[in-house]
């Protein structure tokens, strides 16, 4: 079983350079829970979840303002360094145009999955 379920959102931006449409700095690029978007259990596990993500935000308050999504970027790296069993939803959970084309903007596309890209051309 699962302690959390949530939806990922794309992509925390920066306030001071919003044009680029993602957090260039940010490994993730600002791929983040979407704290909008969850279930959680009331476990000591979640409990510690939250707390440390309190402590993240709280101690670096400035930089997680700087941006467009606050505590969910906190909340995503409290998930790493927490023992949370996290099961992560699937995009149309959380599914908005801005979500998928900030993803596409930042990432690009690694593989295309799709039986239709093949199709032979008219005569």
């Amino acid at each position: 079983s699962f302690d959390l379920a949530a939806a990922f959102e794309c992509c925390r931006i920066e306030w001071s350079n919003p044009a680029l449409g993602h957090d260039a700095d940010d490994m993730l690029r600002g791929w983040e829970i979407q704290t909008g978007v969850m279930a959680f259990s009331d476990a000591p596990r979640v409990r510690r979840l939250w707390q440390r993500a309190a402590a993240i935000y709280t101690r670096n308050f400035y930089n997680w303002e700087a941006h467009s999504s606050g505590e969910q970027g906190a909340v995503t790296q409290a998930l790493a360094e927490t023992d949370v069993r996290f099961m992560p939803l699937p995009p149309s959970f959380n599914a908005r145009p801005y979500t998928m084309y900030s993803w596409v903007h930042a990432f690009g596309f690694a593989i295309v999955h799709t039986k239709d890209l093949w199709q032979p051309a008219e005569a």
